[in-house]
């Protein structure tokens, strides 16, 4: 079913990133709004007041299932205080704007690493990776993944994604940034740390990725969360075996079955 939402929600500081994601709606649809209403000056629009204020376009675009995400930040503080409104097609959004407040960039602690590496197998053709995200801020961060295949020349497709515990989950489902990641492929990321005050940090240099194939042994192809903070998934990793154990037994107790059948 179609949905939207943004973030931050209810409250924006005066420069503070937006990030407006829809989700289930036809590939395109978030990025024709705002390249549309771009066209006609995107605008933050002060209810009950004058104040109208353009809306720079960081990125529009598409990721992969349907999922669709704009990065959005004021040209101009906006009036701490006052609500302003931003409409994006058919759908708009409010927000009340905090008072100024001075705080020091988020910063990046390290490199990303892989933490763990799930293959999906071949009727999904899809891999998932998860990476440690250490950075340091006030207040929410999100980070601001851009991604395509090392050495190409195509263009990058970008996405922010929330952290969790410190980790990144990175694949196509609309919760993990909606990474088309091929298996088997090295990617290259570039990555910023973001925060709701409008700082946008570069991690120095790109990190270099291979997402897990078919050809990787069995413990490649597990879904991996950190043991050593205590993230298990049981589920995850043990279904597709656990369902091949299921089927293995019903052959052979079919097998039993018929064999005593047919002694006489």
């Amino acid at each position: 079913m179609p949905g939207a939402e943004v973030w931050p929600s209810g409250e924006l500081e005066p420069r503070g990133f937006i990030v407006a994601t829809t989700w289930g709606s036809p590939p395109g649809a978030l990025g024709t709004a705002v390249q549309q209403a771009r066209a006609h000056d995107l605008q933050l629009r002060q209810e009950g007041g004058d104040d109208i204020v353009p809306v720079e376009v960081l990125f529009a675009g598409d990721g992969a299932g349907h999922t669709s995400q704009a990065l959005l930040r004021p040209s101009r503080p906006l009036r701490p205080g006052a609500t302003y409104r931003l409409t994006l097609g058919p759908q708009e959004f409010r927000w009340r704007v905090s008072p100024a407040v001075e705080v020091p960039a988020p910063t990046w602690l390290g490199v990303p690493q892989v933490v763990g590496r799930e293959y999906m197998g071949a009727s999904c053709a899809e891999s998932r990776l998860l990476l440690s995200a250490p950075v340091s801020g006030t207040g929410p961060l999100q980070v601001e993944v851009q991604t395509r295949r090392e050495s190409s020349t195509e263009a990058y497709r970008a996405h922010v994604v929330a952290p969790e515990d410190g980790l990144l989950d990175l694949g196509r489902r609309f919760r993990n940034g909606s990474f088309d990641f091929r298996p088997g492929a090295t990617y290259e990321l570039r990555m910023w740390v973001l925060d709701t005050h409008g700082h946008r940090v570069a991690l120095p240099a790109p990190v270099v990725v291979r997402a897990p194939g078919p050809e990787d042994p069995l413990p490649a192809r597990l879904r991996v969360l950190l043991v050593e903070r205590g993230h298990t998934d049981v589920w995850a990793v043990t279904w597709p075996y656990g369902l091949g154990l299921i089927g293995l037994a019903l052959v052979l107790g079919a097998a039993i079955v018929a064999s005593r059948r047919a002694r006489p």
